[in-house]
């Protein structure tokens, strides 16, 4: 990466993280935010061949099992999970947390929500919110209505509470509906009674059409012929070996710009504390931003905030993609932009510090001195072609 590149990337990175320290008020959200939208947010502005994973009405007995594989092939994942299952599965939760996965909300019963009175909606909610809570200790909290039934009612239901601090209603882009080549899981077992591969097949000819977005499955449903968990396994090697690369809902622009500021350090917290991770500890493979320049490939860690991810981007390159860090078999470098991002933002898995001004004028002469070397070798250029 060219010096150019990385005074680029170092400016807006402090940028990014001083715009961050102001703007956050201790708990996550600025007074009065609210997150929940009248229209659904799906997966329709990913980067090209990318897809997020996403698991309904879990979780299942063999919810742990699928938790395991996805963490092993590098995927992290987002469960939608339901209370009344959350509550035959003991503990599977929290081993979902470990591997890595998002948490998010479906409702206790898997209710349609604009059959039910403003109150009964947000008990649905609140019921599931109790038990999921210890797993979204950084503040991001999503939120799927069973069916996708919602409403302006139900959205308003919510005006005014704690709950409507949830990012969504999320939408999946493929796997909602089963056609002649398309597929949604739960009827390729309750309907069509299909086996896994061939239901798989019928997701990879719909992924192929649309190339990218949030990807609908349901973890915990099969029949004698099929199950989601091993068209799973067979899906996740063939869309590897055809350059699919898997990313987590907070590479969806939209709801990246819902995202709270990530949570202060709580000195007293212990290692069991939710989902959070201790700032000593490596960081987790995550979706990250990889920056291409001259040919050569470094990601940014986990670590940074959406926020500094996009501004470094787009000052350092033109050409990046959101893809996952345990994923990306090209990544070299990647100590480079985690250095600079450890020397930009000091407290790098809790968030960002105020940058010093002297780091900010440390970036500002890198990038002065890198314009003038660039300037003097293409003015030697042409005086030999002269």
């Amino acid at each position: 990466m060219s010096r150019l590149s990385l005074g680029l990337l170092s400016l807006a990175v402090l940028a990014a993280c001083g715009t961050q320290a102001l703007r956050g008020d201790g708990d996550g959200f600025a007074a009065g935010h609210e997150a929940l939208e009248n229209d659904f947010v799906d997966g329709s502005e990913l980067p090209a061949k990318t897809l997020i994973l996403s698991y309904d009405d879990g979780p299942g007995d063999r919810s742990e099992e699928l938790s395991t594989y996805l963490r092993q092939q590098g995927i992290r994942a987002t469960f939608f999970v339901t209370g009344w299952q959350t509550d035959a599965h003991p503990g599977v939760l929290a081993r979902i947390a470990a591997d890595g996965h998002r948490i998010a909300n479906h409702t206790q019963t898997h209710t349609n929500m604009t059959t039910q009175s403003a109150e009964a909606v947000r008990s649905e909610v609140q019921s599931v919110d109790n038990l999921i809570a210890p797993f979204n200790a950084d503040g991001h909290y999503f939120f799927r209505p069973p069916y996708f039934a919602w409403s302006a009612a139900v959205r308003a239901a919510f005006v005014g509470t704690a709950l409507d601090r949830y990012i969504g209603p999320v939408r999946a882009d493929i796997g909602n509906t089963m056609a002649d080549n398309y597929a949604a899981d739960w009827a390729c077992w309750q309907e069509a009674h299909i086996s896994s591969a061939a239901c798989a097949d019928l997701y990879m000819n719909e992924i192929r059409a649309r190339d990218h977005g949030i990807v609908l499955l349901h973890d915990p449903w099969g029949d004698a012929a099929g199950n989601t968990v091993d068209m799973t396994k067979n899906l996740v090697p063939r869309l590897k070996a055809e350059g699919y690369l898997f990313a987590t809902l907070e590479a969806v622009p939209a709801i990246r710009a819902q995202l709270p500021p990530p949570p202060q350090p709580d000195a007293g917290a212990g290692a069991d504390a939710g989902r959070a991770v201790d700032a000593s500890s490596p960081p987790a493979p995550d979706a990250a931003v990889v920056v291409e320049d001259a040919g050569v490939v470094a990601v940014s860690d986990a670590s940074l905030p959406p926020e500094a991810f996009a501004a470094a981007t787009e000052a350092a390159s033109p050409q990046i993609a959101a893809k996952d860090a345990g994923r990306n078999e090209a990544v070299a470098d990647a100590a480079v932009v985690s250095a600079l991002a450890a020397s930009a933002a000091p407290a790098s898995h809790t968030g960002c510090s105020v940058a010093r001004e002297t780091d900010v004028a440390n970036a500002m002469l890198s990038v002065y001195a890198s314009v003038l070397a660039l300037f003097a070798a293409v003015t030697r250029r042409r005086r030999r072609l002269v």
